[in-house]
């Protein structure tokens, strides 16, 4: 049977060894914070804060300074683009776009790339977070966060304060379409760029660039929560606007998703 373009990009997506590797990875960070945490408090109450929720031990909280939390929001730039964020350069360079393209529309091939790699890309960002979730509520109780309990990490003044407290889970849902956001991101930036560059490492690393360059603009200026680095952590960072941010990465998706489609469009690279 005849495969269509969208089932061929993300077949390959999916069976890359890209996509493995970063799952792998993220997959040992998740597992890692719930035996540090949540089960080092599990086999020893006495261990650590009184009243421990999956909320306080899991890597949706970031008052214990997890390095399994601070390694997957500093990488994700990276580990996002690894399932098939490189994929069109890749094509240019071995030549099977030029193979593809005789038998299916360049449109198509164009927005299946781009889907397959953006829905991997999340899938590789957000599933960790998930996982630990499950096995954190395995071993401590799961329920809305407590007024009276002060290890959360929100400061009173923070926006989203309310809905963190009255709904626990649509505060971390709200972060987990954060991340997704996030995630589709970088990939869109990774092949916009790769239409541009002759270099693997340029593609691959441009997101990393772009949220490290944000990072010293927001030093500079004083403006920290413009950096994904502050925006993604969960206790949110002071001066923190979900609107803003949402906005600002719905830009970015498009803006960079226009590049990467008409520059496909155009460039006769195959």
């Amino acid at each position: 049977m005849k495969r269509s373009t969208f089932g061929i990009e993300f077949y390959r997506a999916f069976h890359f060894n890209g996509f493995f590797a970063a799952l792998l990875f993220v997959i040992a960070l998740a597992v890692y914070q719930a035996i540090v945490h949540a089960l080092l408090i599990y086999n020893y109450p006495g261990v650590g804060y009184t009243g421990n929720t999956v909320w306080t031990q899991s890597l949706f909280n970031d008052v214990m300074v997890s390095m399994a939390n601070f390694l997957l929001r500093f990488m994700a730039p990276f580990l996002v683009c690894l399932p098939h964020g490189m994929s069109y350069w890749t094509d240019r360079i071995k030549g099977y776009g030029k193979n593809l393209l005789t038998r299916v529309d360049r449109k198509s091939y164009l927005l299946g790339k781009w889907i397959a790699a953006v829905v991997s890309g999340i899938l590789v960002f957000v599933l960790p977070y998930i996982l630990n979730f499950l096995i954190t509520g395995l071993f401590l109780p799961i329920r809305n966060a407590d007024l009276m309990n002060l290890n959360h990490g929100i400061h009173p003044s923070h926006s989203m304060v309310r809905l963190f407290y009255k709904n626990t889970f649509l505060y971390a849902a709200f972060y987990l379409f954060l991340f997704a956001l996030f995630a589709a991101a970088c990939v869109s930036i990774c092949l916009a760029v790769s239409t541009m560059t002759e270099f693997w490492f340029t593609s691959l690393l441009s997101p990393f660039f772009v949220c490290i360059l944000l990072l010293n603009l927001g030093n500079i200026t004083g403006h920290h929560e413009i950096a994904p680095f502050y925006f993604l952590e969960t206790s949110q960072p002071a001066g923190f606007q979900p609107e803003a941010v949402i906005f600002g990465l719905l830009g970015t998706i498009m803006a960079s998703f226009l590049i990467y489609y008409l520059r496909g469009l155009r460039n006769d690279v195959f």
